[in-house]
């Protein structure tokens, strides 16, 4: 064999050699990754965590989460429902999503419409409050339409009546209950939400307690327990949030 020859055999055998340990690099590689997938921990769902704080108030999020945001809230404030048009998306996917960021939804109950509203809200399982909350909240200009056709008759009646019978009453003329009944809520469980005292006193107590912070309007914000001055509205909160997360 020529000295060619044999130089053209070595080369071939040498490429085949690469070939092999390219392969076998390659899987052993891809191996690793996938034992390094199967080992990783799923990371936690935090916009699907859902826990009851003080006096029956909803926490959103990381229960070890650095920052603390509360919101004090009416179902009857304009600026409320904005709000939560505004801001609710953007908090859970650039805040909550993160670990960052929890988020408290505290009542301040203003009128009896309200009370009727914040306790359809709190009715049913406690990992779904965040979406009623929100649908609530798309909901208040309907409700506040409906209240405001209502004859000066009915509004005078609902102050006559017992607390237990006036929410109900208060639920069937301002359309509360009809809201209900399309979340699928069924007769039993709305009379049963709608004639909770222990419920209605724990909002009541929520508005109570709002002033101990130094809530004056709503809404109203603070931030790891610290009321946030001057901020009623996401874009003013915003810049309060990300530097207290720079912090």
């Amino acid at each position: 064999m020529s000295a060619n020859s044999i130089f053209a055999l070595l080369r071939r055998r040498s490429m085949q050699g690469a070939i092999m340990v390219a392969g076998t690099t390659a899987a052993l590689s891809f191996g690793s990754q996938a034992l390094l997938a199967q080992a990783a921990p799923a990371a936690p769902a935090w916009t699907a965590m859902v826990r009851t704080g003080d006096q029956g108030s909803h926490i959103l999020g990381n229960p070890s989460a650095r920052v603390r945001l509360a919101e004090y809230v009416s179902y009857t404030c304009p600026h409320c429902a904005h709000f939560s048009a505004e801001a609710g998306r953007v908090l859970r996917s650039d805040y909550v999503a993160r670990g960052t960021v929890s988020v408290e939804v505290r009542h301040v109950v203003r009128d009896p419409v309200d009370l009727a509203m914040a306790a359809a809200t709190n009715c049913g399982a406690p990992n779904r409050f965040f979406s009623r909350h929100e649908s609530m909240m798309g909901q208040q200009s309907a409700i506040l339409d409906r209240v405001r056709a209502l004859p000066q008759a009915t509004l005078q009646q609902w102050g006559a009546l017992p607390l237990a019978q006036r929410l109900r009453r208060v639920a069937d003329d301002s359309g509360v209950t009809t809201w209900m009944r399309g979340r699928g809520f069924t007769p039993a469980q709305i009379n049963q939400c709608l004639s909770d005292m222990t419920m209605a006193q724990r909002l009541i107590d929520q508005s109570n307690q709002a002033a101990t912070v130094g809530v004056q309007g709503t809404p109203s914000f603070t931030l790891n327990g610290t009321l946030v001055p001057n901020a009623y509205s996401w874009t003013a909160l915003r810049p309060a949030l990300d530097a207290a997360l720079a912090r």
